[in-house]
């Protein structure tokens, strides 16, 4: 799939009826670009969308009004809790009715990734996760570590571990690391390029190191808000920024995908899906 990129100060783009694009048509002083690269826009999580036009007359879930908005949603809730696999079914026969191409990316549990920290008594929580991840059609599974599991010896062998005995099936993993393990930005290549895990960023803070054997980069934008991080709205510039970053990738890269996870992540998907 082609998508236009574009930082074109937030102006879509004018179409021929065959849907390819005009450059003469394209207002501003900025050159579009076409990219062999497809984008994926979405938010972490669906639970908090509020639509002003929302009523369960029109909407029998507000998972349907998400979709109605955007084409991908990483699932969240399987890092506090893993759901019943007729919960996550009811969820993608919901998208289904709506949009069939629907995607759904999944967050492992944190049995996994902050109280077994890597260790075997995660594995049946990962197994579990696994399954909600083929009853949504994921191929997407992230784990996110802890700001407290800290670059050490002992902790990079016990990942080293873990993905060398869990089955991955037709999984893709992605790997978030926080903390400590930016100061060693080798350790992070070593272990993905190890275990063909895609290396997930914010991308205004860190740089991804490693894409997997398919090419895929995996973005997730939490905020600088303060106290927390996440109480955060992005702002026209940073939106700039970042579609520059993913438009700096295209050559690299063949999908992407790019997940809101402040506070008003889903104004500022939208906003930023009009850039494309």
């Amino acid at each position: 799939m082609r998508v236009l990129t574009g930082y074109l100060s937030g102006r879509s783009l004018t179409r021929t009826s065959s849907g390819e694009v005009k450059k003469d048509q394209v207002p501003g002083n900025h050159q579009c670009q076409i990219l062999d690269m497809e984008i994926i826009i979405g938010c972490c999580g669906w639970s908090y969308l509020r639509p002003p036009d929302f009523n369960l007359k029109d909407y029998p879930h507000i998972l349907v009004a998400y979709s109605r908005l955007f084409n991908a949603v990483e699932v969240n809730t399987t890092f506090y809790r893993i759901p019943r696999q007729n919960t996550a079914r009811n969820w993608r026969a919901l998208v289904d009715k709506e949009s069939p191409k629907f995607e759904f990316t999944v967050k492992c549990s944190q049995i996994v990734t902050h109280r077994a920290r890597f260790k075997d008594s995660g594995i049946s929580a990962y197994n579990a996760t696994k399954d909600i991840c083929k009853v949504l059609n994921a191929t997407l599974l992230l784990f996110q570590s802890s700001a407290g599991f800290k670059l050490t010896d002992e902790n990079l062998n016990q990942m080293k571990w873990f993905f060398g005995n869990i089955k991955r099936d037709n999984l893709e993993f992605v790997w978030e690391p926080r903390g400590e393990w930016y100061e060693h930005p080798e350790k992070i290549l070593e272990f993905c390029k190890e275990f063909n895990v895609i290396h997930c960023v914010d991308p205004l803070r860190n740089e991804p190191l490693f894409f997997g054997k398919k090419r895929i980069a995996y973005f997730r934008l939490h905020g600088f808000g303060s106290p927390s991080m996440y109480n955060y709205s992005f702002s026209s510039k940073e939106l700039d920024r970042l579609a520059k970053i993913c438009d700096g990738l295209s050559d690299r890269i063949d999908r992407l995908y790019v997940f809101f996870n402040n506070a008003t992540c889903y104004e500022d998907g939208l906003r930023f899906k009009k850039m494309f």
